[in-house]
């Protein structure tokens, strides 16, 4: 049955008037077959979680199991016992063991329970490193190019560590990415990837394409590939097919196995609840069992164990999975899985599944009935069968980071990730539907805040009638914009201390009738000092403050027109995030500009760089670090030629301010930059982004 189907049966029997009555939630967590697994877990409470939260004692809503699965009770029992057969026995533990788990064969505890996990053979499964160590390791053995089949095909936005992984293997063998790395990307306008698409990849480059390497499920996402139709599709083009199961393993059922999967890995801290950093696994196919032609790196570990301990330099790989290994595991961390996986052991897949498809299934209906798409949108795929447990909800307008924030001190605990998404992931084993409730009731109070706030800041936010009131951005007389003068200082100060008086947290909006640059500094002018979107330089000797230099270093309109074309012709969703300002800074002397927080000497970007710039952006090509100069010392610095604007890049579709908080203190000297609306010795505490 259709869960929403499934769910709409269930309303009916729970005599609830509608899908957010905790009638509902309460009876669903009733009948729910594996509610007695959430007590195996150690589940945090609100006070831990967030100091200072109401109902102190109670736990918290948990939505991460996608990056950090909660602590299962048995873990503590299973480590402390290896502690005390270590304590008592030393080396000897290896062979003789208390609890009967001697250390040679560590491994071989977990690994009948972890290959049903994932749908395979016990030979075929191997538990040893970590994930990218896995991935490498399955890579150097897999992956042989030809000159006529040498490409790898990944997804697009792959895992950061799988995609540097499989670079650095190409890169091993000595050819380039730009040659022999397919990355499969969706349609123009679309987030996910089509199942056709790939395959229509596939059957066009199948011929060159040595491995084909996607995740079970996109960590961004949360798309669930179609891994049995993609593997049959690739094979039969003669390409090798692995996975990387890392947001697979443990929350949807795989069947390895039967799908005639090449190779797999996956870690263990995310689903299967093992601990942060927890040892990961591999699965290769039981017909490549006894193929030792194959590469691969070897360890002693991975060698015969009738003659491991003969020392012998001559290897001879143990049939299966368990040949790839390198060295003996880690204990501690392979028991705390042995931990988590006993509480696998009380129910199956299936039945984790069916929980899964009814709680995410409830989490969908009512974000998609409760929100309007101009506040969140959910990217993750509407076909419960396309996805596992996580839903990716974008938040519109950069308010991604404060929804966050305010989750958590609700205690509500999901993750973020850049720019916009906050990953959602009722996990079967420990989430609940009054959970999934909780989180949509405090979530749809966020939102009304938010509201609250808007009209509570009046002529603090920007709105249609305001654009209409409002006179240009500089009041001094002159009705050009784009001189970018501020109004009379005394009124300007006045304004200030009233903003400062009324507001608590300025919620800007924008005028889509203004250029960026207009937006950008009526921005400033109507924001206190914590909420500037630009640091400018520290009011010292020989130093002078924008307003009074704007008139006089912005002569040039054509050239100042050149500017604000390009930032509007951006293609909207990516762009810039600060302007920044230091003008005549080639007549500071070095000793100004190193109090300016200048390093060295100042580089200039002509026009056509800021072209190459605009582009790579347009094409989502752009790499940060390649755009840093030896000017301020911010992420994607540049400076326009003869402007001496600093543009430090990322994303335009609207100016407005959102926390940042992933600056490295190494790129904001924060003590070095001071902010003109808030006085000469106010030093910024944080920097602000505009996405």
């Amino acid at each position: 049955m259709n869960p929403q189907d499934n769910l709409n049966l269930h309303l009916a029997e729970s005599k609830a008037k509608h899908f957010l009555d905790s009638t509902f939630a309460t009876y669903m967590d009733e009948r729910d077959p594996l509610k007695a697994l959430r007590d195996e877990f150690v589940i945090p409470t609100r006070g831990e979680i967030a100091p200072g939260a109401d109902r102190p004692n109670e736990p918290c809503t948990y939505f991460c199991g996608n990056s950090l699965g909660l602590l299962p009770k048995a873990v503590a029992r299973y480590v402390t016992e290896e502690l005390q057969v270590w304590g008592e026995g030393a080396v000897n533990s290896h062979f003789k063991h208390r609890y009967g788990r001697p250390w040679v064969r560590i491994e071989e505890t977990v690994q009948e329970q972890s290959a049903r996990v994932v749908g395979a053979k016990k030979d075929e499964v191997a538990i040893m490193n970590t994930l990218t160590s896995n991935l490498h390791t399955l890579l150097a053995a897999f992956y042989t190019p030809t000159a006529d089949r040498h490409k790898i095909l990944i997804e697009s936005k792959a895992f950061p560590s799988d995609h540097y992984a499989v670079e650095s293997q190409i890169r091993w063998h000595q050819r380039h990415p730009k040659d022999s790395l397919i990355c499969q990307e969706p349609r123009q306008g679309e987030t996910l990837l089509r199942t056709e698409d790939i395959l229509e990849t596939i059957e066009k480059h199948g011929h060159e394409i040595a491995v084909v390497c996607f995740s079970g499920i996109q960590f961004y996402t949360g798309q669930y590939f179609e891994m049995e139709k993609i593997t049959k599709a690739a094979q039969a083009k003669g390409c090798i097919v692995g996975w990387d199961l890392a947001h697979a393993a443990g929350n949807v059922p795989v069947q390895l196995h039967d799908w005639n999967v090449d190779f797999a890995c996956w870690c263990s801290y995310k689903y299967l609840n093992s601990g942060p950093g927890g040892i990961a696994g591999i699965f290769v196919h039981e017909r490549h069992a006894i193929n030792f032609e194959r590469n691969r790196l070897a360890g002693w570990w991975g060698h015969d164990k009738a003659t491991r301990f003969d020392m012998i330099n001559e290897f001879k790989p143990i049939a299966g999975a368990a040949g790839f290994q390198h060295s003996n595991p880690s204990v501690l961390t392979t028991s705390a899985l042995l931990g988590s996986l006993s509480v696998f052991e009380k129910t199956t897949m299936s039945d984790m599944r069916a929980k899964s498809l009814l709680l995410t299934g409830y989490l969908y209906h009512l974000l998609t009935t409760e929100f309007s798409t101009d506040i969140l949108e959910i990217i993750t795929p509407a076909d419960p069968e396309q996805r596992g447990a996580q839903l990716s909800l974008v938040f519109k307008r950069g308010k991604m980071m404060d929804i966050f924030e305010g989750l958590a001190k609700r205690a509500i605990i999901g993750d973020e990730r850049k720019p916009d998404v906050i990953r959602i992931a009722p996990t079967p084993l420990y989430t609940r539907f009054e959970d999934v409730r909780l989180f949509v009731v405090n979530l749809k109070e966020l939102v009304a805040e938010e509201k609250d706030r808007k009209k509570q800041c009046g002529k603090g936010a920007f709105s249609n009638k305001q654009e209409k009131d409002s006179k240009t951005v500089g009041e001094t007389g002159s009705s050009d914009p784009r001189l970018l003068q501020p109004a009379n200082p005394e009124q300007q100060q006045q304004q200030t201390v009233q903003q400062q008086e009324t507001t608590s947290d300025l919620d800007l909006e924008i005028n889509h009738n203004w250029s960026a640059v207009e937006n950008f500094v009526k921005s400033n002018q109507m924001t206190r000092g914590p909420r500037q979107f630009a640091p400018f330089s520290r009011q010292e000797d020989g130093f002078v403050k924008i307003w009074d230099l704007a008139k006089d270093e912005f002569p040039n309109e054509a050239a100042l027109q050149d500017l604000e074309g390009w930032l509007a012709g951006l293609e909207p969703g990516y762009l810039i995030r600060i302007l920044l300002s230091d003008f005549n800074i080639d007549g500071l002397n070095s000793r100004q500009k190193g109090k300016a927080g200048y390093r060295g000497k100042i580089k200039s970007w002509g026009r056509d760089q800021i072209k190459n710039l605009h582009q790579a952006i347009a094409q989502r090509t752009v790499q940060p670090k390649d755009y840093t100069t030896k000017g301020y010392p911010l992420q994607g610095s540049i400076r326009s030629d003869g402007l001496e604007i600093q543009l430090v890049a990322y994303k335009l579709k609207e100016l407005q301010s959102a926390k940042f908080k992933r600056l490295p203190a190494d790129w904001l000297p924060v003590d070095r930059l001071t902010s003109s609306v808030a006085g000469v010795d106010y030093s910024l505490k944080k920097v602000y982004n505009i996405i």
